[in-house]
């Protein structure tokens, strides 16, 4: 038979076992749950790693798109400047940003530019087949808007005998 001594031994053995299987129930619920939730995470990081990839698909499509109609807005934009502000140099040739720049301004000075040779040109017209109108009427230009309303009445029908003697428009119709 046992004695008190082992027996107490025992008792001691079995309560240490006790705590221990204790604890250890404890860490493996411990684990688990942090496992559990390391899974949850996991989950949810590779939902958010598909729609990120699904995005990342949808911007590329959307970036090529952009990138064709960026094309065709570069082409068009240097024909345009072409016109506008034509390359002087194709050894040095100016980006477009800079051709945009200056593009206003060019146009303005061209509209002048085209708008003087166009007023040039029927003065022109006018004094040599209507020497009948005073042209320094004309020259001086109105002073007042009574004397902008004589000029009109003044030029109006050589005005008529022009367009009409271009057939730009019916003679019944008025102008």
């Amino acid at each position: 038979m046992a004695t008190k001594e082992e027996l107490k031994e025992a008792k001691e053995a079995v309560r240490v076992l006790k705590e221990s299987t204790a604890e250890a129930q404890q860490s493996e619920s411990a684990m688990s749950n942090k496992l559990a939730y390391e899974k949850r995470v996991r989950r949810d990081l590779e939902i958010d790693l598909v729609v990120a990839m699904q995005t990342l698909q949808n911007d590329q499509v959307a970036i090529a798109g952009m990138e064709v109609e960026m094309t065709d807005l570069k082409r068009a934009a240097e024909y345009i400047m072409d016109m506008v502000v034509p390359q002087e140099d194709p050894e040095k040739p100016i980006p477009m940003l800079d051709r945009l720049l200056v593009a206003p301004e060019k146009t303005t000075e061209l509209l002048r530019e085209t708008g003087c040779l166009a007023a040039s040109g029927a003065l022109i017209r006018v004094k040599s087949h209507y020497p009948e109108v005073n042209m320094s009427k004309i020259m001086d230009g109105p002073n007042t808007a009574a004397d902008l309303d004589a000029l009109e009445v003044e030029v109006d029908p050589v005005a008529r005998k022009i367009v009409y003697g271009m057939q730009v428009v019916e003679e019944d119709q008025q102008m």
